[in-house]
């Protein structure tokens, strides 16, 4: 257990990811940008070397808001839907035949005694996509959510005495670790290991702390000095950090297979320290940290937001398309005002009601709330992404992950005394993760959570139902358990008898995600998030996901970049115009029922739709040299 904890006598603290992504944002329009955005009612904020004569006409007035494409069933997307859907027509596409994104749950089916499938009980599921929600600040957004929904939440045993820890060919049950002191799984060099006998007899959470945490006291006590010492560090990944302390290359791998996933210390520094925290701000320990999860499964979140749009306030404005999956955008300048800009065309699958077809419809604005990579996969040539916004897509790092859940006869886990929690080990299964919900009925296991170079390892023997190495992956994880558990009589034999179903899904290779959650190296967040916290198609196409926020890889980023993409698409539109119409009414009421979080403060976001103009004229209306 680490001895550090970040307290202050605030009762509320600041958002530091907010804070990091608003300084670098600053940088970056004082190098691009001239001028700052009129106030609230004013137009829009041109560079200031654009007189009133030589302005961009194309841009001096975007499109009204007629009707709104949202691509992507996610959270995000469905949360944009609600936003918008009580003032415009809104149409939302979802290639799966499922909504809800990367919130997934899987339940197991039961063999009844003629050999069909029927449903399994109440508790036999598990989360393959997002499981477990802590309750802080940061994810405030999330449980306002979950009141609004009345979505059920359980509490979430993260950790458990009874658990193992499992490395080095070492076990012992978390209450019982001996003293790191005495090198508990024996990596020191003076047991043959690679680690300096200094190093092997320190906790590794505390040698990471030992580092990261002069910038969280400086973040703490001086928060603008604290964000210009960690922007002097934007370009170290945590690795480069660590070495450049002088930390030897066996002790900073010892750290990462312990602390985090093989490979995992190639993301940025900056991501590193702010995630620790605000994870453990005003927490003496990772125990004081309280988890929820939802009963019944992360899915009940999109269906009762699906529940809502499909209530009396949207169902006359909103339509979701399951099925539809969306290869072209194209843009093209109105020739009357008010016309539609952009034609969406695609593929509707043989599954979805109508049958295998083609379909395309014209829309005033279109809302991409996919994962970036899956952006790629979609004709945007006409659409005018600027050379940033088409390097951010491309380069952009959305981490691996995969989870295997399987289904046993009994829960065999609870007669050992764990109930909930999870056991680490080096082995390939990495993190098992044991039911909080059913109190001890559920025979669902989650043989292993892994990411980074962990989870593309796995993914390879993910080749469908039945095939050898499937198989084999079954073969691999039940011996992984059986060494977990060695300690409490668990032998391989045993849990093959057991054994009743499995369930493995890899996030990378799913062509609706191509990966799981962002994941990002030095500085990378810092372009991504500029390009594409900002429209292309002249302010008519917006961007948003978890990806595209200040809590990536969390719920809590997918909502605030819906407010965030959303806001941007109505104050674009009310800065150009003065007349008073349906978006000027719409912004209004989003700010006074939605009390919206943006991620960073307006007149940065209203400095974004600045820059997108400025970006777009220079490259695609040859009046000026292309700005990378």
């Amino acid at each position: 257990m680490s001895e550090f904890s970040y307290s202050s006598s605030e009762s509320n603290p600041p958002s530091y990811f907010q804070a990091y992504v608003e300084k670098f944002l600053e940088r970056y329009h004082s190098d691009i940008v001239e001028s700052t955005p009129e106030d609230e009612e004013g137009g829009i904020p041109f560079p200031s070397e654009w007189s009133k004569e030589n302005k961009p006409e194309p841009l001096t007035k975007t499109q009204p808001v007629n009707n709104i494409a949202i691509i992507g069933a996610g959270v995000a997307g469905l949360h944009a839907a609600t936003l918008l859907g009580k003032h415009f027509k809104v149409d939302v596409y979802e290639a799966n035949k499922r909504i809800g994104g990367r919130l997934f749950t899987h339940k197991f089916e039961n063999d009844n005694p003629i050999g069909t499938r029927e449903p399994g009980g109440d508790y036999d599921y598990f989360d393959v996509g997002a499981m477990r929600f802590p309750d802080t600040v940061v994810m405030k957004k999330t449980f306002e959510l979950f009141d609004e929904l009345g979505i059920p939440l359980i509490p979430y045993r993260m950790l458990g005495k009874k658990t193992w820890l499992a490395y080095n060919e070492k076990q012992y049950r978390r209450g019982e670790l001996p003293s790191w002191k005495t090198d508990p799984f024996k990596v020191g060099v003076n047991h043959g290991g690679k680690v300096p006998v200094e190093y092997a007899t320190q906790s590794p959470s505390d040698l990471l702390n030992n580092e990261i945490q002069p910038f969280i006291k400086e973040l703490i006590q001086d928060l603008e000095k604290g964000l210009e010492n960690l922007l002097q560090y934007d370009s170290h990944s945590t690795r480069s950090y660590l070495t450049s302390k002088g930390y030897p290359q066996s002790v900073i791998d010892y750290i990462e297979t312990m602390c985090f996933g093989t490979g995992g210390y190639d993301r940025a520094l900056a991501e590193t320290v702010l995630e620790e925290l605000c994870f453990r701000y005003n927490q003496k320990n990772p125990e004081d940290l309280k988890w929820k999860c939802v009963e019944g499964g992360s899915r009940l979140i999109p269906l009762r937001m699906v529940e809502r749009l499909q209530g009396p306030e949207y169902a006359d404005n909103v339509k979701i398309f399951t099925g539809h999956q969306v290869t072209a955008v194209r843009y093209r300048e109105a020739s009357v005002e008010g016309h539609p800009v952009l034609n969406i065309s695609g593929l509707r699958s043989a599954t979805a009601p109508g049958g295998r077809a083609s379909f395309d419809k014209l829309y005033s604005h279109v809302i991409f709330a996919i994962p970036p990579p899956c952006l790629r996969t979609i004709d945007l040539s006409t659409c005018r992404l600027d050379y940033a916004q088409r390097n951010a897509l491309r380069q952009v790092s959305v981490g691996p992950s995969c989870k295997i859940g399987m289904k046993f006869k009994t829960a065999w886990w609870n007669k050992t005394g764990i109930r909930g929690g999870q056991s680490s080990t080096d082995r390939m299964a990495r993190t098992i993760v044991y039911p909080s919900h059913g109190d001890g009925k559920s025979t669902v296991l989650i043989v292993s959570y892994s990411w980074t170079q962990d989870a593309v390892a796995l993914s390879s023997l993910m080749r469908g139902h039945g095939t050898p190495e499937e198989e084999r992956l079954k073969e691999l994880m039940l011996a992984d358990l059986a060494y977990v558990h060695q300690k409490d009589g668990i032998t391989i034999d045993f849990l093959r008898e057991q054994f009743q179903d499995m369930f493995p899904w890899d996030w990378t290779n799913h062509p609706y995600s191509m990966g799981a959650f962002g994941m990002f190296g030095p500085s990378q967040f810092r372009e991504f998030y500029r390009a594409l916290c900002r429209p292309a198609a002249e302010g008519n196409m917006h961007f948003i996901g978890e990806t595209i926020s200040t809590t990536h890889g969390w719920v809590a980023g997918a909502l605030e970049s819906a407010e965030r993409g959303v806001y941007q698409l109505l104050k674009l539109h009310k800065m150009a115009t003065s007349e008073e119409d349906e978006c000027h009414n719409a912004l209004k009421d989003f700010k006074t029922e939605w009390s919206p979080e943006l991620g960073v403060n307006k007149t940065l976001l209203k400095l974004q739709l600045c820059v997108s103009m400025k970006l777009q004229v220079e490259e695609f209306h040859g009046s000026r040299r292309e700005v990378v």
